[in-house]
């Protein structure tokens, strides 16, 4: 097992479970291990295994009647499908753990639940949701309920943040903030998280709480070499404090290496911000845009959008070209087109640029109307002609 899987498993925050007969005590402690294994294997990236896991602690939960431990499975697997970039699944968890506390009276035990609720909320560009989820937790939290803080603390401080309230974000998260690099629960699970943090503290001027979280990133990498998330995490989180567009183009290469593409997509908008180069900073815009699009995230999807239009209208602010031809073929599209034009199936090629078949359906289908082919065939020619003309690769 690797030191994340180590790391994740030991500092868990505890559920409260401690007295009673021996028997419930054995099955409560099987329904920590379940929760134990699961987050674990998420902070591995293996994040199959990682549902399989909350699988069967679900089960047994439910066949022994630990009741308690049925919504924090469901949390932390729905943190599971967050990391992996699966927001409707991540959802549709959460919202079920949140229902199942609120039916049977566990208040307490829906800080976790409302705290990821509220992160799937920013991330959809939903402000207003994420403040819903989250004030009755906080109120539970100032009436002394301790499970699941630092998870609550980072929602808060991502809503802070995404509203342009920096003094507020850093004031929600000055502990967790001291507490690194030394202590990095929260980065064990998504060490994407650490991005979080840098971007955090640099919108608020606090370079020194950027280096923690960088630091910590960097530490959480250095145990674990063979977990592809944390080196990414680290590479990402020291390009955005040294701002070099070489440092964001290894970090990244690095989270193409990650099973969770709304790390690339983040990595792609900071890269493309950090780009003096208008077409490269296109190009991540325009990959950027599509991942998150795929995912649902809207925040970033309308970053990149929003990005890509002033791009264009610099661009072309004399006349627009004609309704066809290459010039009319867009960066998300051309992304396509080269791998189709490779000899990639539609699979394939949202496989590899973290799309559906559809969205590639999509784009090839308008870029057959613009180029006047009718096959992939035909494309591949066109694109063929158009290198041996000495056309450009990207639109």
């Amino acid at each position: 097992m690797t030191n994340a899987v180590s790391a994740a498993a030991s500092v868990r925050t505890g559920t409260g479970v401690g007295t009673g007969p021996g028997r419930m005590r054995s099955r409560a402690r099987g329904a920590e291990t379940a929760a134990d294994i699961g987050i674990a294997l998420t902070a591995a990236d293996r994040f199959l295994d990682a549902e399989q896991a909350f699988a069967r602690g679900l089960a047994d939960a439910e066949r022994d009647g630990v009741l308690w431990a049925v919504p924090l499975l469901r949390s932390y697997r729905a943190q599971m499908w967050f990391a992996a970039g699966r927001l409707p699944l991540a959802a549709k968890e959460a919202a079920a753990a949140l229902r199942i506390c609120d039916d049977f009276g566990m208040r307490p035990m829906s800080v976790l639940a409302r705290a990821v609720l509220a992160r799937i909320a920013v991330a959809c560009d939903d402000l207003p949701a994420a403040g819903a989820y989250l004030l009755p937790a906080r109120r539970l939290a100032d009436r002394g309920v301790q499970s699941e803080v630092d998870e609550l603390l980072l929602a808060e401080m991502l809503l802070a943040h995404a509203t342009r309230r920096p003094g507020h974000a850093l004031r929600t998260g000055d502990r967790i903030y001291r507490e690194l690099p030394e202590r990095c629960w929260l980065l064990g699970y998504d060490p994407a998280i650490a991005t979080d943090l840098v971007r955090i503290a640099q919108m608020g001027e606090r370079p020194e709480y950027a280096a923690r979280a960088a630091q910590a990133a960097a530490a959480l990498a250095a145990h674990n070499p063979r977990v592809p998330s944390a080196q990414a995490a680290a590479a990402h989180a020291g390009a955005l404090r040294s701002g070099r567009p070489e440092d964001h183009r290894a970090a990244i290469d690095a989270c193409r290496r990650a099973p969770r593409p709304l790390m690339l997509a983040a990595a792609l908008a900071d890269a493309a911000r950090a780009e003096s180069n208008e077409a490269a900073a296109a190009t991540y815009w325009a990959e950027a845009y599509d991942i998150a699009d795929a995912a649902g995230a809207k925040r970033i999807a309308a970053d990149a959008r929003d990005a890509l239009r002033v791009i264009e209208g610099r661009r072309r602010p004399a006349a627009r070209p004609e309704a066809g031809g290459w010039h009319a073929v867009t960066v998300s599209e051309m992304r396509v087109v080269r791998l189709v034009a490779g000899g990639m199936t539609n699979r394939q090629v949202a496989q590899q640029l973290y799309l559906s078949p559809h969205t590639v359906d999509a784009h090839l289908r308008r870029v057959f109307a613009k180029l006047g082919v009718r096959n992939r065939a035909d494309l591949a020619r066109a694109c063929a002609a158009r290198g041996s003309a000495g056309g450009s690769s990207v639109a």
